[in-house]
């Protein structure tokens, strides 16, 4: 029971310590991305708006040493207005052009 209860403390503040390292990253909007950690298995869930936000997630994740492994389960939705993948995906006016 004792090593069960220090587990799930564990898991907890895995939990904490990614949660913190992943809002570090300016690329990265955790509004509506949910961590669950048992057992140094990873499961993210939520939305992000890029393929390129759900893969750094997946990759800040996997970089913690504490982590054994990661069921990444985001779903990709609408890019945000005036973000490039919104530009380049064609549902924004952002206009990307070269300097001249």
């Amino acid at each position: 029971m004792e090593n069960l209860d220090a587990r799930k403390k564990s898991d907890k503040i895995l939990k904490r310590e990614l949660i913190e390292e992943l809002n570090e990253f300016p690329e990265i909007d955790m509004e509506e991305v949910e961590i669950k950690v048992s057992d140094s298995t990873v499961t993210l869930q939520g939305v992000v708006h890029s393929q390129y936000e759900k893969l750094c997630i997946e990759y800040y994740v996997l970089k913690n040493d504490q982590v054994d492994e990661v069921e990444n389960l985001l779903e990709v939705t609408k890019p945000k207005e005036g973000t490039v993948d919104a530009a380049l995906s064609g549902q924004d006016n952002l206009i990307l052009k070269a300097p001249e």
